[in-house]
């Protein structure tokens, strides 16, 4: 496509049909294009005719993404003419890969955390409200919104039950359709992102203060703030308004990248340290005033955390024979894919907690059993094992049991 910057808007592409039943494009100059870049090029059949030698005329009026087809190869250091590297890249800057079998590499969507609001209701089954000194968290015709008072300290938010679980070798991602309904109030800041817990330890997020946007990290309590004038995105600067807009946070263990309605606002890279504490997160929202602030709301329609790839890895395997007072399984967030149990003696009971101690949340117990030679399994599988997020711990007591689990 060496003279695609030769096609503007108001000149004409003739389609045609050849003799050879090739289809293909020509432009005023007579230069010939390939049929598949048709759609890009033409958005409209505005003047449409067709001619004697079987054409079709179409008058341009629109060229979508021209940076994409136009000719940027640059012959780099180590090439020269004519042995030069195509790379594709997409709009984020993102390269395009394949792997050493010739395939693209593809990644699924999994969704993770969060979601939609289904009621009048805020679901704590599924989001914990979180408020003080008159703020309020109200849902209505399935939008969420977090008002706050005047009186001193108000504050109004919500974060998702659920953690997003990151996994080495994949990307999350955070995505909210939310609005303020001001351009920002003194003393106030709201945010929407992902944290660890609220109060936020750890979390990235979009932040209005006062009448400041930025783009944040938190790491450990520590704010790393870039405000609007100073992004390394599109643009240097972003212009709030108070309309709905699709805000996403993409994350990896190096990489953190803030989008608004499909634009790159910034990206933060690590270098010498990580750049949060824990990537394992969750949705939030929260309206807070610092002393005696404004009243002031915000609204969300959707708030949710997603994986890019498949939810399953290899899963580690633990066996326990006879009683346990308890083990820990494993530390932090996870998931349990299957459970059999075997050799049960009269009245033994085998417990699974989310947590480090029976202190944790029962996630489910076997309640006092018969005796059983033959073994049964319990299927924790679903879509990509069943989630608990402070560890695994087991417990057989009573009488002997034996157990064998398959987690991760």
């Amino acid at each position: 496509m060496d003279n695609f910057d030769k096609i503007t808007i108001g000149n004409t592409i003739t389609e045609r049909y050849l003799e050879d039943n090739r289809t293909v494009l020509f432009d005023s100059i007579g230069k010939e294009y390939d049929l598949k870049y048709r759609i890009d090029l033409i958005s409209s059949q505005a003047d449409f005719k067709l001619d004697n030698d079987n054409s079709k005329v179409y008058e341009v009026v629109e060229i979508y993404n021209q940076n994409i087809y136009e000719n940027t190869t640059s012959i780099l250091a180590n090439q020269t003419n004519g042995s030069q590297e195509t790379k594709l890249v997409d709009e984020y800057g993102n390269d395009i890969e394949g792997t050493m079998l010739n395939q693209l590499k593809v990644a699924q969507n999994y969704r993770l955390s969060g979601g939609v609001y289904n009621s009048d209701n805020l679901d704590t089954n599924f989001y914990t409200p979180i408020t003080s000194n008159g703020g309020t968290v109200t849902v209505a015709n399935s939008e969420a919104t977090l008002s706050v008072t005047t009186t001193a300290n108000s504050s109004a938010g919500f974060y998702s039950n659920s953690i997003a679980r990151y996994m080495g070798g994949n990307m999350n991602y955070y995505r909210a359709v939310s609005r303020v309904n001001d351009l920002g109030a003194v003393n106030n800041t709201r945010r929407c992102g992902v944290c660890d817990i609220i109060p936020i330890n750890n979390g990235a997020f979009f932040q209005i203060s006062n009448t400041t946007f930025s783009c944040v990290i938190r790491k450990t309590g520590v704010d790393t703030v870039v405000s609007s004038g100073s992004f390394n995105g599109v643009s240097p600067t972003f212009a709030l308004d108070i309309n709905y807009h699709t805000f996403e946070i993409y994350y990896t263990n190096k990489r953190i990248q803030f989008v608004v309605d499909g634009k790159i606002i910034h990206t933060f890279t690590a270098t010498t340290s990580s750049l949060l504490g824990t990537l394992h997160l969750r949705a939030f929202l929260l309206n807070t005033n610092t002393g005696v602030g404004s009243a002031v709301s915000c609204s969300s329609i959707s708030a949710s955390v997603a994986r890019y790839g498949t939810p399953i890895s290899q899963a580690k395997t633990s066996f326990q024979q006879g009683t346990t007072a308890g083990i820990i399984l494993k530390l932090g967030v996870g998931s349990i894919h299957r459970l059999v149990v075997s050799g049960v003696v009269n009245n033994s009971v085998v417990s699974l907690y989310d947590g480090t101690s029976t202190a944790g949340v029962l996630l489910w117990s076997s309640g006092a059993m018969t005796n059983q030679t033959v073994p049964f399994n319990i299927d924790f599988d679903g879509s990509g094992g069943t989630a608990f997020n402070t560890g695994l711990f087991l417990t057989i007591t009573g009488f002997n049991s034996n157990c064998f689990i398959k987690y991760e």
